[in-house]
């Protein structure tokens, strides 16, 4: 074969984080420890049977490198959904809308090249989790973002037409909960579970009001030390040292499954607590929030809810 036809030269900063890559899939987030409990599994093969149903699989987000264990989860839901449903309906996979800064390398080179076309296969081929630009609210605050997510919004709209398909996502749209605070009572702590942004209640109104379709809440606790920096997105020491260290593989990534329900039940809870008043989007933002935060560990909570 000529040259022409192998493609670019693999360049070194390109092997170095293809062997990151790879060395923290299989050495820190496959053996984690994901608690997925038999009363949620039947709960979402009995909900997934029904085509008009989409998976919604939500996450806390504390490192540039949880979208591993959430790809990882997402090739869990798809073999179980493909176990409930017919031929008609066979379910191929997750969107999972990320930063539209990432790729294009306003948040590093680290991570811009994570997300190249030649390391994507990591999700695509092997856990069928299709990672889909999305301009967040930092995005256009911290790093002068402009234009619309109309891009995520069409694919949403074509796997919640074909009913093929799911959405995992981080709410948080942001890894601020995995900073360290730097000065006063609590400092050292992390900032702990961030507010939920817009970009959810815009693919919910999507899902459910356009398309009449109903969403299966599938909240996700997730914990453990960072992976990669906040602030400079590259591995950490602790990463380091575990990645090169030839003993058994350290399970340092923790996952937590919570209760999984109809969207149309949680308003129908969230209506009941407030005697029936009207259900708004900050009131959605705050019960789902709330149902990742009573799956984590003290420490990942904000400092004034540890007490």
């Amino acid at each position: 074969m000529s040259k022409e036809h192998l493609g670019p030269p693999e360049n070194e900063g390109s092997r170095k984080v293809k062997w990151v890559l790879n060395r923290v899939e299989q050495n820190l987030v496959a053996p984690a420890n994901i608690d997925f409990p038999e009363k949620s599994r039947e709960i979402f093969l009995e909900k997934i049977e029904d085509s008009n149903v989409i998976p919604f699989v939500y996450f806390n987000h504390y490192d540039l490198g949880n979208g591993i264990p959430m790809a990882i989860l997402a090739q869990n839901f798809m073999d179980l959904a493909n176990k409930a449903r017919g031929p008609e309906f066979p379910f191929s996979g997750f969107l999972m809308p990320i930063s539209a800064t990432l790729p294009n390398g306003k948040q590093g080179a680290f991570m811009q090249e994570a997300l190249s076309p030649a390391n994507a296969e990591l999700f695509l081929k092997k856990y069928h989790v299709t990672p889909v630009e999305c301009i967040t609210k930092n995005d256009r605050i911290k790093r002068n973002a402009e234009g619309t997510n109309i891009k995520l919004m069409l694919h949403i709209a074509r796997m919640t037409r074909d009913r093929n398909g799911g959405i995992v996502m981080f709410p948080e749209t942001s890894v601020e909960g995995g900073r360290r605070i730097k000065e006063g009572p609590y400092k050292g702590h992390r900032n702990g579970l961030q507010e939920f942004y817009n970009n959810m209640n815009e693919i919910i109104d999507l899902v459910r009001n356009t398309f009449g379709r109903e969403l299966l809440d599938i909240p996700v606790g997730l914990w453990g030390p960072n992976i990669l920096h906040t602030d400079s997105r590259l591995p950490t020491l602790t990463c380091l040292h575990t990645l090169a260290s030839k003993k058994n593989p350290k399970t340092l990534i923790n996952a937590k499954v919570g209760e999984i329900m109809l969207h149309s039940d949680m308003i129908k809870e969230i209506a009941a607590a407030k005697n029936g008043g009207n259900v708004t989007e900050e009131d959605i933002s705050k019960h789902m929030r709330g149902m990742v935060a009573r799956l984590l560990p003290p420490d990942f909570l904000p400092p004034t809810e540890r007490r």
